[in-house]
C-alpha cells in the first residue's frame, strides 16, 4: 500500500508547477501509526490528497483525491483502498461529477469493460448519490483484484490529470457548489469517523476530516 501511495504522489508531483502545500497539523505521540499525509496544488488542479494510514497488524488506508480548479468542471479523482490484517476489504474509484457537464467519466477513461469482471461488490452508503453511475466498489477476492483495481485507478488518474492539463472553463459557483457537495457527502461518512476516532480520539479525528481530508467549502470562501 505504502508503494502504490506514492507511486500516486509521483503522478501528481509531474503536473507543471506542482507545489507542496502545508503539512497538517495531526496528533502526536502515535507510535504505533505510519500516517503519510501529501498534500500538493499544481496549475492544472487546485489540491491532490494522498493519505497512507497504517497501523501495523490492524489496519492499513490508502485515501486519494484530487481536486480540479475552481473554473474547471471536471470531475473529483477519488479513490480508497483499506485492509485488514490479512487482505484488502474494500477498494473504491471514481470520477466524481460536480456539473452536469462533468467530463470525462472512468468509463471514458478506463472502458466499460475493464469495470466489469470483479466478483464481490460493496453496497454504496446513504450519501453515495455523489458518485457516478460507473464508480467502482468492490470487496476483492484475491490478490489478482487488488492488482487490476490498483491498475485501473493508476489509468484514471493519469487520463484524469491529462484532462486537467487541458482545462475547461466553467462557472465557478457550480463548481464550488458541486465541489462543496461532494465534501459535504464525504464528511458524512461515519465509518471514517468511527475508525479515526478509535485510534486518535472524537476531537482529532473530527479536525483532520474537517480540516484536512474533506474541507468545508462555500460559495464566498473555497478551501486550498
Amino acid at each position: 500500500m505504502h508503494d502504490a501511495g506514492r507511486k500516486f504522489s509521483n503522478l501528481l508531483r509531474e503536473s507543471p508547477n506542482c507545489t507542496t502545500l502545508d503539512d497538517p497539523c495531526l496528533p502526536k505521540d502515535l507510535p504505533m501509526i505510519h500516517w503519510e499525509n501529501v498534500l500538493l496544488s499544481a496549475s492544472s488542479f487546485r489540491r491532490g490528497h494522498v493519505e497512507i494510514f497504517d497501523v501495523a497488524g490492524r489496519l492499513s488506508v490508502l485515501h486519494v483525491c484530487v481536486l480540479p480548479n475552481l473554473d474547471d468542471d471536471a470531475p473529483i479523482f477519488g479513490f480508497d483502498m483499506i485492509a485488514g490484517p490479512s487482505r484488502v476489504t474494500g477498494i473504491f474509484l471514481d470520477l466524481s461529477p460536480v456539473t452536469t457537464q462533468s467530463r470525462p467519466t472512468l468509463a471514458d477513461v478506463v472502458g466499460a469493460s475493464a469495470l466489469g469482471g470483479f466478483r464481490e461488490r460493496r453496497t454504496l452508503p446513504d450519501w453515495g448519490d455523489i458518485f457516478s453511475p460507473h464508480v467502482l466498489a468492490i470487496r476483492p477476492t484475491d490478490r489478482n483484484e487488488v492488482t487490476r483495481a490498483l491498475e485501473l485507478a493508476q489509468q484514471a488518474l493519469e487520463g484524469m490529470l491529462a484532462r486537467l492539463a487541458i482545462g475547461s472553463y466553467a462557472d465557478d459557483a457550480d463548481v464550488i457548489r458541486g465541489q462543496a457537495a461532494y465534501m459535504a457527502a464525504q464528511r458524512r461518512n461515519k465509518h471514517t469517523q468511527r475508525m479515526l476516532s478509535g485510534f486518535i480520539g472524537d476531537g482529532a479525528a473530527r479536525k483532520f476530516i474537517e480540516d484536512v481530508l474533506f474541507p468545508t467549502m462555500t460559495l464566498d470562501q473555497s478551501s486550498t
